[in-house]
């Protein structure tokens, strides 16, 4: 959804609430924590759209950490420049196992 912000992305069917209501404001600040444990800063506000290919990547690992997913199949993950060091691609998969490993226990 290239329109919705970076956290609306993130919590896509599956969004914070508050009574009735959309917790907008827990939102932005679960998806800050969760982009902040995978390293680069990105905007919660920003729409999709306006992100490189390589913060897309890291968002959608965002999304899966938020599920607790056990799996992700990435196709090409390292194709973009920024994921293109399979030294940072290691970098930001042991971290993603850290924080399965830790969410899980």
């Amino acid at each position: 959804m290239p329109d919705l912000t970076v956290a609306q992305n993130i919590f896509l069917g599956h969004a914070l609430r508050k009574g009735p209501f959309v917790d907008r404001k827990a939102q932005k600040a679960e998806a800050k924590r969760l982009l902040v444990s995978l390293g680069p800063a990105i905007n919660v506000t920003a729409p999709i759209r306006t992100l490189r290919v390589a913060q897309r990547q890291i968002v959608e690992i965002a999304k899966a950490l938020r599920a607790k997913s056990r799996i992700i199949a990435m196709d090409e993950p390292a194709s973009s420049r920024t994921l293109r060091n399979s030294k940072s691609w290691r970098r930001l998969l042991a971290i993603y196992l850290r924080n399965v490993s830790a969410s899980s226990m």
